[in-house]
């Protein structure tokens, strides 16, 4: 997770790709073999932290990519970032 947010998910992210969608495509583009182990880091995250998933998460990356709404939680976030990963396979 730290390469995708580090060097994808980031404050420049609409400068270099475009868009949210287009980062996390170029990262799966890059490096095919990087899909899964990203998706099983997603899902261990959040049943590591569990309820203080959305603290951890913002402790760690909001600074780059806060999450959206109020209500948007770590979980939808990374739901989007593995829909968007599944579909660039």
């Amino acid at each position: 997770m730290d390469q995708l947010f580090g060097a994808y998910l980031n404050q420049d992210l609409d400068v270099v790709h475009g868009s949210f969608e287009a980062a996390v495509a170029d990262f799966a583009r890059t490096d095919p073999s990087r899909i899964e182990p990203l998706r099983q880091e997603m899902a261990r995250f959040l049943m590591h932290y569990g309820a203080d998933a959305d603290a951890e998460y913002t402790r760690r990356y909001g600074g780059d990519i806060a999450l959206g709404t109020p209500d948007e939680t770590a979980a939808d976030l990374f739901e989007e970032i593995d829909t968007l990963l599944v579909a660039v396979r």
